[in-house]
């Protein structure tokens, strides 16, 4: 425990503890859900300094937040700049010199599907146009045809000429905040920040993100968000092109470099990804309690 303050000094650089809300975002959290897991999780490494008697200034400055961004461009544009905001919040919560988010953004495993899979490049191309928008600071954008194994190299290939062109071709990177001033995503982002709060709130009453996943609670309330997404894509409310409307005529085949490891869900309506969200083993419960 001595040698913490010393490992995390000022001059040590980079991310050495993450914030990760891809996994909660995958499973059918909210964008709020999500952000809200991600500052419980930070809220976290925070704890891990005190027990061991460290100020928790030097971890600050190496934590580093990964979320995921999709179609829905405004919201995923949003929910970074949210972020930020909430990052900046819970730093002067625990009476410590804000430091600035550090943030990587991949486009959501989710909202990919086996069907009409060359959608998902359209798909990618807004989620990642997003994430620069939005402010990320490193973008990793997922082959289209994941949801059908391991891309092969053409996949992976697009994927990063996707980038590059975006980076290169549109130079989204030599305006800082473009959205900032935007009364339709400056709105969006209040809301988030105030709907993010609440869940990180909530997440600290179960007595953070560890003890609520080994009690089962942010579990269920994610299902709840999954399944009340869902029943939108049955209604119709919702739409997933090339999937619920526009469908393809026929398949074309996909060439993978490995199939998945487990069967993927035929219906395309209700599960967009290939991820599961079990419950935490028992291995981890043990170890909590």
């Amino acid at each position: 425990p001595q040698s913490l303050a010393g490992f995390f000094s000022d001059d040590l650089p980079g991310i050495v503890l993450e914030a990760d809300g891809r996994v909660y975002h995958n499973a059918g959290a909210t964008e709020a859900q999500e952000l809200g897991a991600m500052l419980s999780i930070a809220a976290g490494h925070f704890r891990l300094f005190e027990e061991a008697r460290q100020p928790i200034h030097y971890a600050a400055p190496h934590i580093g937040f990964a979320l995921s961004v999709d179609q829905d461009q405004f919201i995923s544009i949003a929910k970074i700049r949210a972020l930020r905001r909430l990052w900046g919040r819970l730093q002067e919560a625990c009476s410590i010199k804000p430091s600035a988010a550090m943030i990587h953004a991949e486009t959501s495993m989710r909202m990919m599907t086996r069907l009409d899979p060359e959608t998902n490049i359209l798909r990618t191309t807004i989620a990642a146009f997003a994430a620069a928008t939005g402010g990320a600071d490193t973008i990793s954008i997922l082959p289209h045809t994941i949801s059908h194994g391991l891309p092969d190299a053409s996949a992976r290939r697009l994927a990063r000429n996707t980038q590059l062109v975006l980076a290169d071709e549109s130079n989204l990177a030599f305006v800082a905040d473009p959205a900032c001033g935007s009364g339709a995503v400056e709105a969006l982002t209040e809301a988030l920040c105030a709907t993010a709060w609440k869940e990180f709130q909530t997440l600290e009453r179960d007595g953070g993100i560890l003890q609520s996943l080994v009690d089962g609670r942010i579990q269920a309330r994610i299902a709840d968000a999954r399944h009340a997404r869902a029943e939108e894509y049955r209604s119709g409310r919702r739409s997933i092109i090339g999937t619920t409307v526009f469908p393809a005529p026929g398949e074309r085949p996909v060439t993978v470099l490995e199939a998945p490891l487990m069967p993927l869900p035929t219906d395309g309506v209700v599960h967009c990804g290939p991820l599961t969200f079990p419950r935490i083993d028992e291995t981890l419960q043990a170890r909590a309690h």
